[in-house]
């Protein structure tokens, strides 16, 4: 059965896993540390995976994690380069985007349909 997350979890999402901090995230969106939580709780129920390592105050990605930010992070960037509805090509990388990180390894899958 296909799982359709809510595009804001997986926004706080990406930005808990870029800044790896819940309080940095939420900072950022401008919303409640608990509001962010919230959705990374329920993103890993739905899924029934756990996308981070907690230690302390630090989160660091697992390998679903892993796997889930590079989609996401793919995903957003792409949907930021062709306006919904253009018919126009979309914009080519920026040299922002060169200094954007590259990942490389066991984990470079290219458009899942569904986590497992």
């Amino acid at each position: 059965m296909p799982i359709n997350p809510n595009l804001n979890s997986l926004a706080y999402f990406e930005a808990v896993a870029r800044t790896g901090r819940v309080s940095l995230a939420a900072a950022e969106l401008g919303v409640s540390a608990a509001a962010v939580s919230q959705q990374l709780k329920q993103l890993e129920e739905q899924w029934g995976v756990r996308l981070f390592r907690r230690k302390d105050r630090r989160l660091s990605l697992t390998i679903d994690g892993e796997l889930l930010f590079q989609t996401t992070t793919s995903a957003f960037r792409m949907i930021s380069r062709r306006p919904l509805g253009s018919s126009a090509p979309a914009q080519q990388p920026s040299a922002d985007d060169a200094l954007q990180p590259q990942f490389r390894g066991p984990l470079a899958y290219t458009a899942p349909q569904e986590l497992p």
